[in-house]
């Protein structure tokens, strides 16, 4: 994805990747590799539908997120 970005000249800081909380329990780490590499190189990552669960709570100190999107239940 970075050099596609590259190639077409786009600031990184301008790009945000959304991601559901759910797609970070890859057991792999898979996905925090790339989410990290990716806020690494400057680009943004949202958080979505983030609940209210104390798990998922706990999990936030582990991702590298610089945007949090909580689900309307949460708000309302």
């Amino acid at each position: 994805m970075i050099e596609i970005v590259d190639k077409w000249s786009l600031p990184h800081n301008r790009i945000t990747f959304a991601i559901e909380q759910h797609a970070m329990k890859d057991s792999s780490g898979l996905a925090f590799g790339a989410l990290t590499r990716l806020r690494i190189s400057g680009f943004n990552i949202a958080l979505d539908s983030m609940g209210s669960d104390i798990e998922e709570l706990d999990e936030l100190l582990h991702i590298p997120f610089n945007e949090l999107r909580l689900k309307r239940n949460l708000v309302n």
